[in-house]
């Protein structure tokens, strides 16, 4: 006669029962078909029902198929039931301030600051995080970040004189010549030969689109975000409205037209740079504009310079002493063919 056990509500083991008394369990309804069962020669635990047909305890149930008995053994130990965890209690959420200060709770009783600490709380805030932005003044994006804020007087503005202005003219020619060269002559060339013209059509359209080239060119960067072409954000100086604020394409496109006046004058338009009280050539006071230290108009004018700076140094040495260098070499052709 087999013996059987089986687990209760608690999975704890329960028995041993011969096989009558089982019966008698299920119809007591103190097991159930989903209740777990073992006898001797079952390899572990099977639930009641897959045992009913040989039990004949569920007429309709299936049949499953048993291994050969092996060597008598206790029963399978249970899997433990996995431990229930404690809740965690709610945290405690303190109750709004009706005073009107900051009350922070610090895990003791709560302490109430003045709106005057507060205020120079977060003024340190303020300082400690621009502290961390103090590096080299001579990065271009840096002044792009500064919000622009107009000076209290004009003293304050370092405007741009006549050499800083020479040597970013100078840092752009060298990039306008490339776009002239493969830009302006190669689409000239081509509409010049569509329109069918001779070599003077031809020369016509490649000075008409190189100076679209040219004005597109400053018009661009002197409406962006750095306000500035690349010459001038190498020496670190910018063009804003009078008033310090940024120009927009158009009135940086009229100021690229105006450059023929003071062209046209001599030169004299250009060098009203260094004489004039703001440093202000002929266009830019036709277009109410002013070239100024990339600083200027931010909110740390502190960091202007007066002095040349090394950029510009070196692009008018360079540029200078090619021209020296150009002059004594025509100069010794030229008396070298004298002296044949």
């Amino acid at each position: 006669m087999s013996i059987w056990y089986y687990t209760d509500a608690e999975r704890q083991q329960q028995g041993p029962l011969s096989t009558d008394e089982l019966k008698q369990y299920f119809h007591r309804e103190i097991v159930n078909p989903d209740t777990l069962v073992w006898r001797d020669g079952m390899l572990h635990w099977r639930a009641l029902s897959e045992l009913a047909e040989q039990l004949n305890l569920l007429p309709a149930a299936a049949a499953a198929a048993e291994p050969p008995p092996s060597a008598k053994a206790g029963p399978p130990a249970l899997a433990p039931l996995p431990p229930v965890a404690e809740p965690e209690p709610a945290p405690t959420i303190a109750p709004a301030p009706t005073s009107g200060r900051a009350v922070f709770n610090l895990g003791s009783e709560p302490s109430e600051l003045p709106p005057q600490v507060l205020a120079e709380a977060h003024q340190r805030a303020v300082q400690a995080l621009d502290n961390l932005d103090s590096g080299n003044p001579y990065r271009p994006s840096q002044a792009a970040l500064r919000s622009r804020a107009p000076a209290a007087r004009n003293e304050d503005i370092v405007y741009a004189g006549f050499w800083k202005r020479a040597a970013a003219a100078i840092a752009d020619s060298m990039v306008i010549g490339l776009i002239g060269r493969f830009g302006g002559e190669a689409l000239g060339t081509l509409l010049g030969d569509l329109a069918g013209g001779g070599e003077l059509a031809v020369a016509l359209m490649i000075a008409s689109v190189t100076l679209l080239l040219q004005a597109c060119y400053y018009a661009f960067f002197h409406a962006s975000f750095n306000a500035a072409t690349p010459g001038k954000m190498l020496i670190g100086i910018k063009v804003v409205r009078s008033d310090g604020e940024s120009i927009s394409f158009l009135r940086a496109l009229a100021r690229y037209f105006a450059t023929i006046p003071s062209a046209l004058l001599l030169g004299i338009g250009y060098l009203m740079a260094g004489f004039t009280a703001r440093k202000q050539a002929l266009h830019d006071m036709i277009c109410d504009t002013v070239v100024v230290d990339k600083w200027a108009f931010t909110a740390q004018p502190e960091m202007q310079r007066h002095e040349l700076g090394t950029a510009a140094v070196v692009v008018l040495v360079g540029y200078f002493g090619l021209i020296l260098l150009g002059v004594i070499l025509m100069v010794a052709l030229g008396f070298g063919s004298v002296l044949r």
